[in-house]
């Protein structure tokens, strides 16, 4: 009798934990109708128009050409902070939105909406009413205290537009996306088997008790992905805080790179023998520059208290860091050789450190320098070192005008920006370096006039820099890098 009892206690519990957690158990209709009091329809009508380029700009613009339209629609929620109400929503939703033309649809009345701050890299933007008045019927929603877990319930209340009605879908966490892929700001991301559909961009994912655990960005198939809801709401504030609505990002000034032998597989996952991440260099006048070179070539085996075996490891711990906020990297020389701690006051990334991070890169790792001139960015050196990788023969001393930097070919795609300043290269380096490779487009800088005005017959050359640890790269390795 009482091995039943104590079973049955056993059993009890289980239920209580997987309930609790919402693992295996459905979401309340009443705590959807709940949900719903903080819902609101988005709708955007008056965007300005995107300035496409002709012939080949055209082409590496062709993403943002093909998603332009005259209206935009989506989902928000309301949220309050410091006593303040705001609306939460995709920033694609919003994105190009002309003064006046955002509305919130709350009981059918329309209310004006402004744009206090976005991100475009993790697609958020933060709204408010202005000076006028909350819809009474508006009840705020709050995030959740506790990371989600695989296998739990999830679910998706939405207000898509036209039809306003309310829209919920429930499924269960899949995955938990933990690191970058590609070039995106796909990070940190849940990915469930609730479906959305067009509209519920910006809508809340919750959890069985109504709370938010992630805000619905995007969707590839049957599946569904969210930006994690504690990510989120930091980004959130952080967007609130500042003074033109933007997110502070902190900065090191540390250049990190990690080695992997792919072998015959090519493989570029890291495995128990693959070396941890090191620190190649220090960035200079970033909040590192004060420690000169005496931490390089160390390896780091923790950040604030928190393993690291990857730069993704890295990257996902350093995304949750403020400006201002202590660091404290544990770091080894050799296996087994003994541990030394850096400890520094992490800084807020600005203009003129992507500036810096441009011009360390091209100095250390290429043999390139560069310049503003003739309109744009001129590239000039050496195209036939041999860490650099020249698709199409370039005229020997001709300088290259570039027009677009990415990713030419890589597992997330063909990805090109154009870019017209040091501080969007510094971007592109920072995004595009865990892939271990950067592309340059360019053309010769007589033709460049031409290439802007639409000539279609003017050859693009692709200039490849791959990442390397020392001398140029060598077969069977693959080296990515982190700059932050």
């Amino acid at each position: 009798m009482n091995r039943l009892i104590f079973t049955l206690n056993i059993l009890f519990a289980a239920v209580w934990a997987f309930s609790y957690l919402g693992v295996m158990s459905e979401i309340d209709p009443d705590v959807v109708h709940k949900v719903g009091r903080g819902i609101v329809a988005i709708d955007v009508f008056g965007l300005e128009p995107y300035n496409t380029p002709k012939g080949f700009m055209q082409r590496v613009w062709k993403q943002l050409q093909d998603e332009h339209q005259e209206s935009s629609a989506g989902t928000g929620f309301l949220y309050e902070f410091d006593n303040k109400k705001y609306i939460i929503t995709n920033r694609h939703v919003v994105d190009g939105a002309k003064a006046g033309s955002i509305h919130a649809i709350v009981n059918r009345k329309k209310y004006v909406l402004e744009e206090l701050g976005g991100d475009t890299f993790y697609d958020l933007a933060v709204l408010t009413f202005g000076d006028r008045p909350v819809p009474a019927l508006l009840e705020p929603l709050s995030f959740a205290p506790t990371a989600p877990a695989l296998l739990q319930t999830a679910g998706i209340v939405a207000k898509p537009p036209p039809t306003l009605d309310l829209y919920a879908r429930e499924g269960q966490i899949n995955s938990l996306i933990n690191q970058r892929m590609g070039i995106s700001g796909h990070f940190d991301y849940i990915e469930t088997s609730a479906k959305i559909k067009a509209g519920c961009s910006g809508s809340p994912l919750i959890n069985t008790r109504g709370e938010v655990i992630g805000i619905n960005t995007w969707k590839k198939g049957n599946k569904s992905y969210a930006l994690a809801g504690a990510l989120a709401e930091q980004l959130i504030q952080s967007m609130i805080q500042d003074d033109n609505g933007r997110v502070k990002r902190a900065y090191l000034g540390l250049e990190f790179l990690q080695t992997i032998d792919v072998g015959e597989g090519g493989s570029r996952i890291p495995s128990d023998k693959t070396p941890r991440p090191k620190i190649q260099g220090i960035i200079p006048a970033g909040p590192a520059s004060q420690h000169q070179e005496q931490y390089i070539g160390y390896s780091v085996r923790s950040l604030n208290g928190v393993s690291v075996y990857s730069l993704q490891d890295l990257l996902l711990q350093m995304e949750y860091l403020s400006p201002g906020e202590e660091v404290v990297l544990e770091l080894e020389k050799a296996r087994n050789m003994g541990f030394r701690s850096l400890r520094l006051i992490a800084g807020e990334l600005t203009e003129q450190h992507l500036v810096e991070i441009a011009d360390y890169f091209l100095s250390e790792r290429t043999p390139l320098s560069l310049q503003h001139k003739g309109g744009g960015l001129q590239l000039s050196g050496n195209f036939a070192d041999p860490r650099l990788d020249l698709v199409i023969d370039h005229e020997a001393g001709a300088p290259l005008q570039v027009v677009a930097s990415g990713l030419a070919e890589s597992f997330g795609g063909r990805r090109l920006f154009q870019i017209r300043s040091k501080q969007e290269l510094g971007i592109m380096i920072r995004l595009c370096s865990l892939q271990g490779q950067l592309n340059l487009m360019g053309v010769l800088p007589s033709d460049y006039q031409e290439l802007l005005e639409g000539e279609e017959e003017i050859p693009i050359q692709t200039l490849k820099i791959r990442f390397h640890s020392d001398g140029e790269p060598r077969i069977g390795e693959f080296t990515s890098a982190l700059y932050y």
